[in-house]
């Protein structure tokens, strides 16, 4: 996908044409989580974290990226309608974006404000979105509620983190909490912002032939959240499987 409005795969992508659902879990994507998530982290909690503070640090797991070609359509076909509708004139710079490589900001289209952003969820629901994409009317947590029914992203790590939902794995003779994270693409396209909690703010959005998403720009407080009102704007990229450190970790070697 290109600023010319070109929507193609990523150039990275191994799989690029036909039908396909690919899955990569290399060495190099486990670091490049490992690196997005530390690196995005803040100290700063807010009262949807129930216990304790933010994590120091994040070891992964495991890390896969998703390639997945109906999935794409969708997400493309949503990409172009928002780039043919209007120029955005609001283009938003997100923590996220920023710590990319530049291989993969550069496959980022500007002129639909398109950024990397965080969803944290359980492990089976991760397993699920990245097969069928986001379910919008499945949607149901405290923080979409605080901005009506949508799905969240956040910019950092920390943040999403407060969302997740713990595994117990059985590991040998003992056993670890594993945590679920999503990195995904989403299409910002024209945000409309708000700065305080409105329970009924997809108002703002849907129907609207002006803006395609909510900010909820609370980052004087703590942070900025996401709302996605149209699944069809986000393609979720990158399942990251994680356990919470005090510190953090060594960073995996790439091969």
């Amino acid at each position: 996908m290109n600023r010319f409005g070109l929507i193609d795969p990523p150039a990275y992508w191994n799989k690029k044409t036909g039908h396909f659902h690919q899955i990569v879990d290399t060495q190099y994507v486990k670091s490049l989580a490992h690196d997005l998530m530390n690196r995005s982290r803040s100290d700063k909690v807010t009262i949807d974290r129930r216990a304790g503070p933010a994590p120091g640090g994040f070891e992964i797991v495991a890390a896969q990226r998703i390639e997945d070609s109906a999935l794409w359509e969708r997400y493309a076909k949503k990409v172009r309608e928002v780039y043919e509708r209007q120029t955005v004139k609001n283009l938003c710079k997100v923590t996220t974006t920023e710590l990319l490589t530049r291989k993969m900001q550069n496959s980022l289209n500007s002129g639909v404000n398109e950024v990397y952003l965080f969803h944290g969820t359980s492990i089976e629901g991760a397993k699920g979105i990245s097969t069928t994409g986001f379910r919008v009317e499945l949607a149901g947590s405290s923080t979409a509620a605080a901005f009506g029914k949508g799905s969240y992203f956040a910019e950092r790590s920390t943040k999403s983190d407060e969302y997740v939902k713990e595994t117990r794995v059985d590991i040998g003779l003992s056993q670890e909490t594993h945590f679920a994270m999503l990195l995904c693409r989403v299409c910002l396209g024209e945000l409309y912002r708000i700065t305080d909690f409105d329970k009924s703010a997809e108002r703002h959005v849907l129907g609207s032939s002006k803006y395609d998403l909510l900010l909820g720009d609370r980052e004087a407080a703590a942070y900025r959240n996401f709302f996605v009102y149209d699944g069809a704007q986000v393609y979720p990229e990158y399942v990251i499987i994680y356990k919470r450190c005090d510190q953090e970790p060594r960073r995996p070697a790439e091969a």
